[in-house]
């Protein structure tokens, strides 16, 4: 089977000329980016509409209290009034009904009348001793305002606490003096060892402040969403293009002055490189908007991460869009295509799910093993290297496995493209592609 480069190229060209010069290429090019920016613009926004609707409050809103114990519903009355709206007046404004001498069922009846009529906004209603049992219900018509559960609960569990402490003759104020909280700040050592300065007071060199979980999730969902639209989206495009030929008789064409190999490999190092242009614009437009953003990624994620992400991207891609052309030469349309994709699309989406695990604790044994996974080795080490340094045998070891079932599945897949494309009708069986990967000869299988 003859195969020249000069034809690889030329069918790698144009793949990359049909698809870049599409109006959908641009806007999925265009679009991840123009998305991320307005949340990252809508996040801060939506955070200072929230605190205007609350600053543009003017009525206290008004709770309905269920309780015989008058003592702590005072108190907590006090202890609210600390919560001011702008204009000065308390945020919140009890109302307190005892239940002596009257049905606790006609005040409850009494109560929800009230909250539906918009007397009240809410009412509570304690259960029993509410400084034994600690238990209260808090009922209020949908919409209510998410926040003020919490400010409430807050100061009642404070009042109750406090009263359970006078009642063992202990002093209020000095026990919250003596569970007065701590100040914790967490800073991560470089890798590297450096002398201490000579001054104790200054900061040790060589030290960061240390990235919390919830530091990491952005960035992690960032690169795991790239590394998806990267590996899996274009081997994607891949796929469609190769049926699209395959069912208009384009490939026949092809066929007739260039060899499968040829376009085979063609088309892969054609959509590779549309990838690659992705990375390096997406990647483009994050070093120029990030410093707009005021946000440093260099504080978490180092310099060669963007070699290494490199690496296991063109692994990624690589194992998947040898899949997708294997698939795309032996199915006969785009329906048969997309059974097989739901298959795949199952495989792409278990490290989405499963993030928390692996930024949590990027260097279990558990996380090390799932990275040899040729499925999810892209993924998972794209999550690992955002959260923690990596050992560089371990990003080696990781890399080599990649490769190995990356370059094991181009040979079997061009096996199995070079006699699927050129046959048409029905869809091979398992049996019969397990046998194109051991012929030689393309002429013997399609005569047989």
């Amino acid at each position: 089977m003859k195969f020249n480069i000069r034809n690889v190229a030329l069918v790698a060209q144009r793949e990359i000329r049909q698809t870049m010069g599409k109006k959908g290429f641009l806007v999925a090019l265009i679009l991840p980016i123009l998305l991320l920016a307005l949340i990252c613009s809508l996040v801060p926004l939506a955070e200072k509409l929230l605190n205007r609707s609350q600053n543009l409050r003017t009525e206290s809103v008004k709770i309905g209290v269920i309780g015989n114990d008058a003592d702590i519903i005072e108190k907590w009355r006090i202890k609210l009034d600390e919560e001011k709206l702008p204009n000065g007046r308390p945020l919140f404004s009890l109302e307190s009904l005892s239940i002596l001498g009257i049905s606790r069922t006609l005040l409850e009846q009494n109560a929800q009348k009230k909250v539906r009529d918009k007397e009240w906004n809410a009412y509570v209603v304690f259960s029993g001793d509410i400084t034994q049992n600690g238990k209260c219900d808090f009922y209020t018509s949908r919409g209510f305002d998410l926040n003020l559960p919490y400010v409430l609960s807050r100061s009642l569990r404070e009042v109750i606490r406090n009263q359970r402490l006078l009642a063992e003759g202990l002093d209020p104020q000095r026990i919250n003096l003596l569970n007065r909280g701590i100040t914790w700040n967490e800073f991560e050592l470089s890798l590297e060892s450096k002398p201490t300065s000579e001054k104790e007071e200054t900061k040790k060199e060589g030290t960061k402040r240390r990235a919390r979980f919830e530091d990491l999730i952005g960035p992690a969902m960032i690169c795991i969403l790239m590394m998806f639209f990267l590996t899996f989206g274009t081997s994607q495009m891949l796929l469609r293009g190769i049926v699209e030929e395959k069912t208009s008789r384009v490939i026949e064409l092809l066929l007739s002055s260039l060899s499968p190999g040829e376009i085979y490999t063609g088309k892969i190092s054609g959509f590779f490189f549309i990838g690659l242009s992705q990375f390096a614009f997406w990647v483009g437009c994050g070093i120029v908007m990030l410093p707009w953003m005021d946000v440093s990624v260099m504080d978490y994620v180092p310099p060669i991460f963007f070699m290494n992400y490199l690496i296991f991207m063109t692994t990624g891609y690589l194992f998947y869009a040898t899949i997708f052309a294997a698939i795309g030469a032996i199915v006969t349309d785009e329906n048969e295509s997309q059974q097989f994709q739901i298959i795949f699309n199952i495989t792409s989406v278990i490290p989405m799910m499963m993030y928390f695990v692996f930024i949590s604790q990027p260097n279990w044994w558990v996380v090390r093993l799932i990275s040899f996974i040729p499925f999810f080795s892209h993924s998972v080490m794209a999550l690992r290297m955002v959260a923690a340094p990596i050992p560089w045998w371990d990003i080696l070891l990781v890399a080599l496995s990649s490769l190995t079932f990356a370059m094991l599945g181009i040979f079997l897949a061009a096996r199995i493209f070079r006699i699927g494309i050129l046959m048409t009708g029905k869809r091979p069986s398992l049996r019969e592609i397990g046998r194109w990967c051991f012929y030689r000869e393309t002429e013997g299988v399609i005569e047989t």
